[in-house]
């Protein structure tokens, strides 16, 4: 019998490629224009299934651009010792914090993948992967640069960083100066708060169980993140 975490990291490999195809500046020019292209999550359009799956391979080649995804994987205990965990999420911390504006602008592209996948009735094949990606990517920016809120942020407005409608001038802001607003996510509330860094491996759990289409593989995935909300190393091993 194949071994189900063998299976996800090739997963991911042959994702991480498709990020390097992306690359590529034809692809990516018509990757960007889809990007810009405000078609909501939700809205009716012939075309739709092709733009929604064209945006998630988009905002998933963006995550894996800047963190490869075997630094996300070992970072959270995956197929690993606890020495090489140490060291994967020392990595990881350094990547974040080397580049902060390219790491928030990665978090908007994990947090609407997040809820793009959110608000969808099916799971698509690839959908419990990107679920997997962005949250653990979410997950790790909450923890590296966790802070305590700013009495004067209540003051900002939110800053609703899975909204694919956002105006472009507040991210830009967001992005470039990492101003007091707080980033906040449908379904999971401000990224920064008490027990906050628990909602979205909950509100994950919750799109995997709950899903239709591709339950194997969503529950399997739902399981390996309930096992890091539970303090353990994922595996798919015992799902």
């Amino acid at each position: 019998m194949t071994d189900p975490d063998f299976c996800i990291d090739a997963m991911c490999a042959a994702h991480s490629h498709w990020a390097t195809m992306l690359s590529d500046q034809a692809i990516s020019n018509v990757a960007e224009s889809l990007h810009k292209y405000r078609l909501a999550p939700d809205e009716p359009s012939p075309a739709f299934g092709t733009f929604s799956a064209m945006k998630k391979i988009y905002s998933i080649s963006r995550i894996l651009d800047h963190i490869p995804y075997t630094l996300l994987y070992v970072s959270s205990g995956w197929m690993t010792s606890k020495k090489d965990t140490e060291t994967s999420l020392a990595d990881l911390t350094k990547r974040l914090q080397h580049d902060p504006q390219r790491s928030r602008r990665t978090l908007t592209y994990a947090a609407q993948v997040f809820r793009r996948v959110r608000n969808q009735k099916w799971l698509e094949a690839c959908d419990p992967l990107y679920v997997l990606l962005s949250t653990l990517y979410i997950w790790f920016y909450r923890r590296i640069f966790e802070t305590s809120p700013d009495p004067d942020s209540g003051m900002w407005p939110p800053l609703k960083i899975d909204d694919e409608s956002l105006d472009e001038t507040d991210w830009v802001q967001w992005v470039e100066t990492g101003d007091k607003r707080r980033a906040h996510m449908a379904g999971i509330g401000f990224l920064y708060g008490k027990n906050n860094g628990h909602r979205i491996l909950k509100e994950a759990i919750r799109i995997l169980s709950s899903g239709q289409g591709w339950q194997h593989f969503a529950h399997a995935v739902a399981g390996s993140l309930q096992r890091i909300l539970s303090g353990l190393a994922p595996s798919f091993k015992d799902t």
